[in-house]
């Protein structure tokens, strides 16, 4: 029975990948962030939000995984400004979820468009009744969705509309957008943010002994150099474990030196991603370790010829609240 049970499951999984929880590797349980995560699932809204690489998606996977929790997984991507599109595929995901109910949940169609909020909270309200206890709806890369798409506010709808039993975990490399402001200062909103999400000391120890057999004396020389170079960013510690381990080569990285992998991600999934303002100033700076912000403004042509708030006066701004200085992308000319 156990069995059959099993191959029901596997039959009705979901084949779209923006539907599909990822498949973890060997991970860590990060039973900090676990805690923080139980806590904010009494809100409806859980934002976690932390630069590429930090290690959201996984984060909530394992989370998951660990709890037992019945999940809905969208991962969003441009596509998803389009609110037909988002609930055609929502709709897709509570049918794989919960296959027992025939009837299906509401199309949105060309009628319903100046009524979309209305549209929205009915669509939540049958969804919801839908779903099991403590089920939880992750939507994963809400940074894909475009500033000026209609989502922000639909969402906000949608919100309102959550019942107890059900909660929603968003994953972002921005911080809610101001459509969720609401729900923000009436303290209806955990937010994890970036400073909880990056790695302590004690977390990168333990990720270096899961892909490291060595000794407590070696393990510690790797993880002294290793966080002195990539401080707590996940993917940073990871890519170069794999790469020592799949090259054979010393996890002991001279000055200058950086495996291919960890240029490639940041090339794909942040340089690639930026304005043109802010690759501009990021190759400007490239070859020094770090840069005072003052001095960082005025190698930014650009933030002087313009009067609107530029992509660079943004990264200004969060390097100004932080540390007063800017931290390039890792050497990207040599």
């Amino acid at each position: 029975m156990a069995i059959r049970e099993r191959r029901n499951v596997r039959e009705r999984s979901p084949q779209l990948a923006k539907l599909t929880a990822p498949i973890l590797p060997l991970v860590l349980n990060r039973k900090r962030l676990f805690r923080l995560l139980h806590q904010s699932r009494t809100r409806p809204l859980t934002w976690i939000s932390a630069p590429p690489g930090a290690g959201k998606t996984t984060l909530a996977a394992s989370y998951l995984k660990v709890r037992r929790l019945p999940v809905l997984w969208y991962r969003l991507d441009e596509s998803d400004a389009d609110p037909s599109t988002f609930f055609h595929y929502l709709s897709v995901a509570a049918k794989f979820l919960v296959p027992r109910y025939r009837k299906p949940l509401p199309v949105l169609t060309p009628e319903y468009a100046p009524g979309l909020p209305t549209f929205t909270r009915r669509y939540f309200q049958e969804l919801c009744a839908r779903l099991p206890q403590r089920c939880v709806l992750v939507l994963d890369n809400y940074q894909e969705v475009p500033e000026t798409a209609a989502l922000h506010h639909l969402l906000a709808c949608a919100l309102e509309e959550l019942p107890k039993h059900v909660s929603m975990i968003v994953m972002s490399r921005q911080p809610p957008p101001a459509a969720l402001g609401k729900l923000q200062a009436s303290r209806r909103l955990g937010l994890i943010g970036p400073e909880q999400v990056e790695l302590s000391k004690a977390e990168a120890r333990a990720i270096v002994s899961l892909h490291q057999r060595k000794d407590g004396a070696t393990i510690k020389a790797v993880v002294d150099q290793l966080y002195g170079r990539m401080g707590g960013w996940a993917a940073g510690i990871v890519l170069t474990l794999e790469h020592a381990q799949n090259s054979r080569a010393s996890l002991t990285l001279q000055t200058g030196d950086r495996p291919e992998t960890i240029f490639q991600y940041l090339a794909a999934e942040v340089l690639q991603r930026l304005e043109p303002e802010v690759q501009n100033l990021l190759l400007r700076t490239s070859i020094l370790s770090d840069i005072a912000v003052p001095i960082a403004e005025r190698q930014c042509l650009e933030c002087r010829s313009h009067a609107r708030i530029s992509p660079c006066q943004t990264l200004f701004h969060g390097a100004s609240r932080r540390t007063r200085r800017v931290v390039p992308v890792p050497p990207l000319v040599s």
